[in-house]
C-alpha cells in the first residue's frame, strides 16, 4: 500500500483489473484509498477496470459491496469513468489490427477485416478466436517465423471460452428477460422494443423499463439504436451488444418457434403501423416474411413459387446489404436449386456467398448446402470433408436443426463410401434428435434416407419398417394440407423421394 510519504516523493501509479471479482477486503482498501486521494495530499493515480455486467449481486440478492465504493467515489471526484462500449468502430478495427501486430506476421486485409466482422473488436472474443486459430493450425509460422494464414482456414469454430462467456452472460437473466431476448433475437441484431412487446404479449412501459434498467444498464446485453417516427407513433429501436448474443438465442429455438414468432412480428409490424408501413423501411420482415413461407413451399414441393419467393428475397437483402440476410436467403435458395436438379445454378448461389469469413449460423447453412451440393456432384469426399469440418466445430448451443441435418448428410456418404454401419448410426441419432424435437417435415426424409440405405445394403426387413415410418408421416402431413393442388404436390415430390 503506498504511503503518505512515498507518494510526495514521486508519483505513484496503481493499476487494478478485473476489480469485479474483488472481495470485501480489497474494497474496503479501494474506499480508503479514495478517500486518501479526496485529500489531495499525494500525487497518486489510481486506475481500475471492470465489467459492469459482472458486478455479482450480495446474498440478499442486492448490489454487491463494490457498487457502493463506485458510488462513493463519483460523489467524491465526479465522473471519472471511461466507458469502453462507446468506443468507435475505427478504434475497434485498431485494436485488432493492434492485437494482430504484437508478432511478426504476413496476414493479409481480408484476414484482418474477417476477424474483425466476426469479433467486433470485442476484445475477449478477438483474443480467444485468434488463440484457438493458432493452436487448430489455421495460422501457423513460415520458414521465415511470421505468422502466415493456412491453405484451408476453418472460420467455422467457437472457442470454448467464448462459448461459456456467452452462455453465463445469458443463465444469468431470470425467465422472463429471456424470453424477451429470445423474442428480439428473431426480428434479428437490432429490434423494435415495441414489436417485442406486442410478441411477448406485456407491456410497452414495462418493456421499455425491463430493456433500460435490466438489459442495458445492468446485464450490458443490448444498446439503445434509434428511434422511427411515423405520423402517429415513435418505435424504440435497439441493437445487441454483440451479434454473438442474438445468435446464441436464435439457435436455441426450434425452427418451428421462429417461424412462429416471425408471423407474429409480421402481425405486430401490420397493427402498429396500419396504413403507414411506407414510411418505415421494413425490408427486413419482408424478407423474413418470403424466407418462411419459401421454406413451406420448399417442404411442400412447391417448388417455382418458392424460387420465386427467394430471388425476391435475396434482391431485398443485397439492396439491404445485410450479410446476414443475404447467407440466410442464400442456404434455403440453393437447397431449392438442388431439391430442381439445377446444380449449376446451386453452386453459382453458393459461390457468391461461401467467401473466406463464413462462420456465423447463417453462413453455416451454406456450408451445409454446399456438403449437399458435393453430394449431388458425385463428390462424396469432399462432401465427406465439410460435414466433418463442420460437425467438429458445431458448438454445443448450436441449432439442433443444423446438425440433425448433418448426420443426415454424412451419414448417407457414408453410406455411399462403403461405410454402411457409420452411417446407419449416423442416421439414427439424426431420427431420435428429429423425433424429441418433433419435427415431422424432416423426420419423414430421415426415415426415407435410412430406408434407401438399408435397401442398398438389402438391409430388407429394416428397409420396409423405415420406408412404412415414413409414408405414415407423409399420409398425416397431407391430411393437414387443404390446398388440393399444393397436397398434389407434396405427395407426389415425397413419393419421389422414396423412391
Amino acid at each position: 500500500m503506498p504511503s503518505r510519504k512515498g507518494g510526495r516523493k514521486r508519483p505513484l501509479l496503481l493499476i487494478i483489473d478485473d476489480l469485479q471479482w474483488a472481495d470485501t477486503a480489497s474494497i474496503s482498501l479501494l474506499l480508503h484509498l479514495g478517500r486518501r486521494l479526496a485529500e489531495g495530499s499525494c500525487r497518486f493515480l489510481m486506475a481500475c477496470a471492470y465489467r459492469p455486467e459482472e458486478v455479482p449481486l450480495d446474498q440478499d440478492g442486492g448490489r454487491h459491496s463494490l457498487a457502493k465504493v463506485l458510488r462513493e467515489i463519483k460523489r467524491q471526484f465526479g465522473d471519472v469513468w471511461v466507458d469502453l462500449r462507446e468506443t468507435e468502430k475505427e478504434t475497434s478495427g485498431k485494436f485488432v489490427d493492434a492485437l494482430l501486430d504484437l508478432d511478426p506476421n504476413h496476414l493479409s486485409e481480408k484476414f484482418r477485416a474477417a476477424l474483425f466482422e466476426r469479433t467486433g473488436g470485442h476484445p475477449l472474443f478477438t483474443v480467444e478466436l485468434l488463440r484457438s486459430m493458432r493452436e487448430g493450425g489455421d495460422l501457423h509460422r513460415n520458414l521465415e517465423g511470421l505468422w502466415v494464414e493456412g491453405s484451408s482456414m476453418n472460420w467455422n469454430q467457437f472457442p470454448s471460452r467464448v462459448e461459456a462467456v456467452i452462455e453465463e452472460r445469458i443463465d444469468r437473466l431470470d425467465a422472463n428477460l429471456r424470453e424477451l431476448l429470445s423474442v428480439a433475437s428473431v426480428e434479428g441484431e437490432v429490434f423494435t422494443a415495441q414489436v417485442v412487446a406486442r410478441v411477448a404479449r406485456v407491456g410497452e412501459r414495462y418493456l421499455l423499463r425491463k430493456i433500460s434498467q435490466e438489459l442495458e444498464r445492468r446485464h450490458r446485453l443490448v444498446l439503445e439504436n434509434q428511434e422511427i417516427e411515423t405520423r402517429s407513433r415513435r418505435m424504440s429501436r435497439y441493437r445487441f451488444g454483440h451479434v454473438l448474443y442474438m445468435e446464441y438465442l436464435y439457435t436455441q429455438l426450434s425452427p418451428g418457434e421462429r417461424r412462429l414468432i416471425h408471423q407474429e412480428i409480421a402481425e405486430a409490424l401490420e397493427e402498429l403501423h396500419a396504413g403507414e408501413l411506407d414510411e418505415i423501411d421494413h425490408r427486413e420482415w419482408e424478407i423474413y416474411n418470403r424466407f418462411y413461407l419459401a421454406i413451406l413451399y420448399t417442404e411442400l414441393f412447391a417448388l417455382g413459387q418458392a424460387r420465386k419467393l427467394l430471388e425476391e428475397a435475396f434482391r431485398q437483402a443485397v439492396d439491404l446489404q445485410s450479410p446476414h440476410h443475404i447467407h440466410l436467403v442464400s442456404g434455403v435458395l440453393a437447397g431449392t436449386f438442388l431439391a430442381m436438379n439445377e446444380l449449376q445454378k446451386a453452386q453459382a448461389c453458393l459461390d457468391r456467398v461461401l467467401t473466406p469469413q463464413t462462420d456465423t449460423v447463417a453462413r453455416r447453412y451454406c456450408w451445409v448446402r454446399r456438403a449437399e451440393l458435393a453430394f449431388a456432384q458425385d463428390d462424396p469426399v469432399l462432401g465427406l470433408d465439410i460435414t466433418q469440418r463442420l460437425i467438429s466445430s458445431t458448438p454445443a448451443n448450436s441449432s439442433k436443426e443444423i446438425i440433425t441435418h448433418l448426420w443426415q448428410l454424412r451419414g448417407e456418404g457414408l453410406a455411399r463410401t462403403g461405410r454402411v454401419e457409420e452411417g446407419c448410426v449416423l442416421l439414427n441419432l439424426a431420427i431420435k434428435n428429429a423425433h424429441e424435437r418433433r419435427e415431422k417435415y424432416l423426420l419423414w426424409r430421415l426415415y426415407g434416407a435410412y430406408g434407401r440405405i438399408c435397401r442398398a445394403a438389402q438391409y430388407t426387413v429394416e428397409a420396409k419398417k423405415a420406408f412404412a415410418a415414413a409414408q405414415a408421416i407423409i399420409d398425416e402431413l397431407a391430411a393437414t394440407i387443404s390446398d388440393k393442388d399444393l397436397k398434389y404436390d407434396f405427395q407426389n415430390g415425397a413419393a419421389g423421394v422414396l423412391q
